[in-house]
């Protein structure tokens, strides 16, 4: 038989899949944590704040996928396929199915990331682009902090650093709109990057309405009193600093800022005593990918991520 998906409403009679899921993809064996994510999830459901689909071959249960349907962009939560169930298209045919789906309630955008290796047919990508999706290959990197490295952070004549400012925050979110121009994978990806009220939000909330942010590990470039670099670092743990964008205006770019903007921030962090910096860079941002190699960034996590708009 062939797979079929179906969209579910309830997952009690499924609850193994969902075990197998959260044991293999995130290690965990504490059945109470277990029983805790899957009942979230299952109220989640009910309150029409995920929506999810599930894969079942010879009326068995194979595969899933599932949704945060609460945004206006469409992200998605959980995927997961059975080993040896990676055929006929059972990847595609979850995410096609979906997509379609949320297409059909009125959203316009779907973001999915997929960490490698992942069980999925090797036909996926190509399926996927075949059907109007775009896939970015993407990295995570890191690199060590050591108080001992000095590192060249050189500006051009004119060209100042200063801490992070609240009196600057909109002038921020327009930099960041223009140091990524529509037809930017980045921007694709994240088509929040547009409209910079909305960019703001999202950076809001990640930093605790911006309080959260400590200034001097987020250095701006100024020229004369006008923005025209960025960073905004943000503090997942004590030891590790992540750096969420840094942009630079691209009527100031080929100066050597945004080498010397990314050696500050790394400066400042070592500073504080952070051990570790981390960033994700688009493979097909090559100027980036580039410049944070010869920075000693090491890739650590290789992921897909897969973005379908309905405009």
């Amino acid at each position: 038989m062939t797979v079929i998906i179906e969209q579910r409403e309830t997952i009690n009679d499924i609850l193994d899949l969902f075990t197998e899921y959260l044991e293999r993809t995130f290690k965990l064996i504490n059945e109470k944590k277990i029983e805790q994510l899957i009942s979230d999830l299952i109220e989640k459901i009910k309150e029409k704040k995920r929506i999810i689909f599930i894969a079942f071959h010879n009326s068995n249960p194979i595969g899933f996928l599932a949704g945060n349907i609460e945004r206006e962009i469409v992200e998605t939560t959980g995927f997961y396929i059975r080993d040896g169930f990676d055929l006929e298209n059972c990847g595609y045919k979850l995410i096609s199915t979906f997509t379609n789906k949320i297409f059909e309630m009125g959203f316009k955008h779907f973001r999915q990331t997929i960490t490698l290796p992942a069980n999925f047919e090797s036909s996926l990508e190509n399926s996927l682009k075949n059907d109007g999706f775009r896939v970015y290959p993407r990295v995570q990197m890191m690199r060590d902090l050591h108080k001992k490295q000095s590192l060249p952070i050189v500006l051009p004549e004119n060209y100042s650093f200063e801490p992070f400012s609240m009196e600057r925050i909109d002038e921020i979110f327009q930099l960041m709109k223009e140091a990524n121009p529509k037809e930017h994978s980045d921007t694709y990806i994240y088509p929040e990057m547009l409209e910079p009220e909305k960019s703001k939000e999202i950076f809001s909330k990640i930093s605790n309405d911006f309080t959260d942010l400590d200034i001097n590990i987020n250095p701006q470039i100024i020229f004369e009193n006008r923005l025209i670099g960025l960073s905004f670092i943000i503090s997942p743990s004590s030891e590790i600093a992540f750096i969420a964008e840094i942009s630079v205006s691209p009527y100031h770019q080929r100066k050597g800022l945004g080498k010397a903007l990314t050696n500050k921030v790394i400066a400042e962090c070592t500073k504080k005593g952070y051990k570790k910096i981390g960033l994700a860079v688009t493979l097909e941002n090559t100027t980036a990918y580039k410049l944070y190699k010869k920075l000693d960034f090491k890739t650590t996590t290789n992921y897909l991520t897969i973005v379908k708009s309905n405009q």
